[in-house]
Formats: structure tokens, sequence, C-alpha cells
């Protein structure tokens, strides 16, 4: 079955973005993998977005530890008053408490979002040996 889930994850990557939508929103409601996929994307993203609104002034680290510490903080309050606070920001960060499923995110995981994979895998400089 992984083997499967493999080469359809890598197909997938070869569609063009609206085919791909198409498929994934077809099979979304049939695979649980493509569904957890998708969720952590959406999370990923969201954390990305949310650095280059709130910290992008800070280095890669500093932004990491910042949106972990502030993430943390708001996990810990109760849904009630997590959900009286009424700033975009508050509601940014809830939103990917909730696409993470209430999961804490450690300032390692967020820099790894941030600046390379899920799997901490960072991209290659082309052009070295």
């Amino acid at each position: 079955m992984v083997v499967i889930a493999d080469k359809l994850a890598a197909a997938l990557t070869e569609l063009a973005p609206d085919d791909r939508k198409i498929v994934e929103d077809a099979l979304a409601e049939r695979v649980r993998w493509l569904a957890r996929q998708r969720r952590l994307d959406q999370r990923d993203e969201a954390i990305r977005e949310f650095a280059r609104r709130y910290v992008a002034e800070f280095d890669g680290r500093k932004q990491a530890k910042k949106i972990s510490k502030e993430y943390l903080e708001l996990a810990a309050l109760s849904v009630d008053t997590r959900n009286t606070i009424g700033s975009r920001r508050r509601a940014e960060l809830i939103r990917i408490l909730e696409l993470n499923k209430l999961r804490p995110l450690g300032d390692s995981q967020v820099r790894n979002i941030l600046f390379a994979d899920r799997a901490g895998r960072w991209p290659k400089i082309s052009g070295g040996n």
C-alpha cells in the first residue's frame, strides 16, 4: 500500500495545479493520507504567511522561536478564552492550531517548515560539488 501511495503522490506532483486539485479533491474523501497531507500543507503555508506578516524582521531561528512561543501560549488557553481574543494575528494562530489538531509545535519544527521541509531536509544548492 505504501508503494502505491508513493507512486500516486509522485504522479500528482506532475499534474498541472488545476488538474492536481481536481484529482486530490476526488481522492481526499477516500484516501486518509491525502487528507492529512493537504491539512499539513495548509498548516505549513499558514505558518509561512504568518511569518511574512508578523515576524519578517527577525532572522530564521528568531522567527521560529517567536512563532512557536506565541503558538504554545495560545494553545495553553482554554477554548473560550482563545476564541474571545479578536485580533487578526490571533485568528491566524488559531487557524494554525486547528490545522495542527491542537498538537504542540516546537521552534525546530516551525524552522523546518519555514526554511526546509517537514522532515527537516534542506533544499539542495545547485552549482556546488
